[in-house]
């Protein structure tokens, strides 16, 4: 069995840091909206007042916020202990699999020696958007997951891949077969290592 994770929402706390980055280019007359009406995080944050509708000046930008704030991040709680004993359940390294901007491969990485380097190597793996998780899975013998995206989570689940969705706000509702909802970090490790019997 080998895992694959997710890095923003899901080891790592960043929305906050780079949604403060954003409000210093746009402004929103009825405050920050944080969800779409589908129900999942909007990392895209519909609508402000003067959204020139330049999508990839704002993907920029957020990427510019989290550069600029990585090293004020945190993990999310539990996620590092539990990487650490899923490592040694499964004998394998853990594999990050992230849509991010290249520019912000450096800092994450420099973030990951802080916090996980102890703990012995990590894989980043880049690839273009959530769809290509799924490839990256495939090519990288990746059987389970850890993710707090509902329809990337599903997509992977589609493709024969076991997913731990970790509970948020904005992926609250029905999961369907091969995804595992879980509260917490904890629930990740005792789901994988009971039910899906990686030791």
């Amino acid at each position: 069995m080998k895992i694959g994770y997710d890095v923003d929402g899901t080891i790592l706390e960043s929305a906050p840091w780079f949604i403060m980055h954003l409000m210093k280019y746009y402004t929103w007359s009825n405050g920050l909206r944080k969800y779409d009406e589908q129900g999942y995080e909007l990392f895209y944050f519909a609508d402000p007042d003067n959204f020139d509708g330049d999508w990839s000046k704002l993907n920029r930008r957020i990427a510019e916020g989290i550069t600029l704030w990585q090293n004020e991040m945190s993990p999310v709680q539990g996620a590092i202990p539990a990487m650490q004993l899923l490592k040694m359940v499964t004998t394998k390294d853990p594999v990050l699999i992230t849509v991010r901007d290249d520019s912000t491969l450096p800092g994450l990485r420099r973030w990951l020696n802080k916090f996980y380097g102890a703990y012995g190597p990590v894989s980043i793996i880049k690839v273009d958007n959530h769809e290509d998780k799924i490839t990256a899975c495939r090519d990288l013998g990746i059987t389970h997951y850890v993710e707090d995206r509902y329809w990337t989570a599903h997509h992977l689940a589609e493709n024969g891949i076991k997913v731990c969705l970790l509970d948020k706000v904005y992926n609250n509702r029905p999961t369907g077969y091969n995804v595992q909802r879980c509260r917490d970090w904890t629930e990740v490790t005792e789901s994988m290592v009971r039910e899906w019997n990686l030791c």
